[in-house]
């Protein structure tokens, strides 16, 4: 290894039988090698916490449809699912369709929104990944939106 190289740090799973020969041979590239164990039994059985209610989480992709036809909403939200329903709902009631594209939709088509039937589609803690996530679930829907 030449002096003034960049050591670039990896975690693996550890595998028996293979994790040394990997660790060796990366060792060779100036990588230095983690490994973290699988998941136990324990840790697939066990589940310590309860889900938490779709409508209170944060950080999703969320789905909302037309009750009348067959276009659909989706966005990304930091914020609690249920607030942002609320908002979306709010600007149907007063027709702001400046807020919201389901307004809009509602005005110009005299549709109204299932609101029983919003579905979370994705969920994700760190922002950039959000806007990610959403991307892809808009380009896999393009043909329906609204």
């Amino acid at each position: 290894m030449e002096e003034g190289t960049k050591t670039t740090f990896v975690v693996i799973p550890f595998v028996s039988g293979l994790s040394k020969n990997i660790r060796r041979i990366c060792g060779r590239y100036n990588i230095k090698v983690t490994f973290r164990s699988g998941p136990s039994l324990r840790n697939q059985l066990s589940k310590l916490k309860d889900p938490l209610p779709l409508q209170i989480r944060s950080g999703v992709v969320y789905n909302i449809i037309c009750a009348m036809c067959d276009k659909c909403y989706i966005r990304e939200t930091i914020h609690r699912l249920e607030d942002r329903i609320k908002e979306h709902k709010s600007a149907c009631i007063k027709c702001d369709t400046e807020k919201s594209a389901l307004a809009e939709h509602a005005r110009r088509e005299g549709h109204h929104t299932a609101w029983e039937k919003v579905t979370i589609l994705d969920d994700e803690r760190r922002r950039f990944g959000l806007i990610i996530k959403e991307a892809l679930h808009l380009l896999r829907t393009v043909k329906n939106l609204f």
